[in-house]
């Protein structure tokens, strides 16, 4: 079961629910966030090879099924690698080094060019386009909504979630009058948001790997048994 969280919540399983997945998908944009200091692998995720392929580019492979345009938001001394043709992407710099995700999507979200954008980090190799499709089944027409996020066990993924390009003027207002760096999950409380349950989300992702994240070089190595693994079946 989804829930809205707002003033008053309504479950949008309801089939009387205005939040209830709409048969037309929207078009989202992707934002991949790669600007990051990576401080605890010790080395640039992004051009981190897994397997044959960056985690740059496993990203971006999953977010392309789903997503279109993709916009990737850096550093000014960020490196990505080049990809293959087929996957264009405008290169977001965020003037602000080393403020958090939060500043990140501030910067890219005037550069979207649809109401929603679908946002992930860097580091997540097995993104499912298909929950990203069923995420953006949730956005409503009538675009009352301002963030779609999944819970998992109890926590917010704000990595994975769906935001709405006017929330940008939020993040400033807030961010304007707060002398600390702030993180996403601080300005849920200022939105809309429909929160997905975890059972909701793992009738399309039954082992929650889109939400694994490549923190250390243990992550890693489970990452590349776990696609040996796909690779076997």
């Amino acid at each position: 079961m989804s829930i809205i969280v707002s003033q008053k919540a309504v479950n949008i399983a309801s089939n009387n629910s205005k939040y209830r997945e709409v048969d037309n998908l929207p078009t989202l944009t992707g934002i991949i966030l790669a600007g990051g200091k990576s401080s605890r692998l010790g080395r640039n995720k992004s051009t981190e090879i897994l397997l044959g392929k960056s985690l740059f580019h496993r990203v971006v492979e999953s977010i392309a099924k789903a997503c279109d345009p993709i916009l990737v938001v850096t550093s000014a001394d960020s490196i990505i690698p080049e990809l293959p043709s087929r996957y264009p992407m405008r290169e977001i710099i965020d003037a602000e080094k080393n403020m958090g995700p939060l500043q990140a999507l501030q910067s890219a979200l005037p550069y979207s060019d649809t109401p929603y954008s679908f946002i992930a980090s860097c580091d997540v190799p097995f993104l499912s386009s298909s929950l990203i499709e069923r995420m953006a089944a949730m956005c409503p027409n009538n675009q009352s909504l301002d963030a779609i996020v999944p819970v998992i066990e109890g926590k917010p993924q704000v990595l994975h979630s769906i935001y709405h390009r006017r929330i940008e003027a939020t993040i400033r207002r807030i961010s304007s009058d707060e002398p600390r760096t702030l993180g996403i999950t601080s300005i849920l409380k200022e939105l809309r948001v429909l929160f997905v349950d975890q059972k909701d989300i793992l009738r399309t992702d039954s082992d929650l790997w889109s939400f694994f994240d490549i923190d250390n070089k243990e992550d890693l190595e489970t990452a590349k048994r776990h696609i040996i693994s796909l690779q076997k079946k």
